[in-house]
C-alpha cells in the first residue's frame, strides 16, 4: 500500500486505453473458462475437492484482506 501512496496520480486516458485494450484478452480468457476449464472441471472434481478448494480460496481472500 506504502508503494501506492507514493505514485503520482495515473493518467485518465491512460487508464481508460489500458482497459480498453485488455477487453478482448479478458473477453477470450472467459470464453475459455467457460467452455474448456469448467467443465472439465466439473466432469473431474468430487464434492470433496470443491469443498477444498472453496476453503483455500476463501483463506486466501482472507489472507489477502489482512496483508
Amino acid at each position: 500500500m506504502e508503494l501506492i501512496s507514493q505514485s503520482p496520480l495515473p493518467n485518465p486516458v491512460e487508464i481508460s486505453r489500458l482497459a480498453h485494450d485488455s477487453r478482448p484478452r479478458f473477453r477470450r480468457h472467459l470464453i475459455v473458462e467457460n467452455a474448456i476449464v469448467l467443465p472439465i472441471a466439473q466432469a473431474r472434481l468430487t464434492e470433496s475437492d470443491i469443498v477444498r478448494l472453496r476453503s483455500a480460496m476463501i483463506q486466501r481472500r482472507i489472507a489477502h484482506m489482512q496483508a
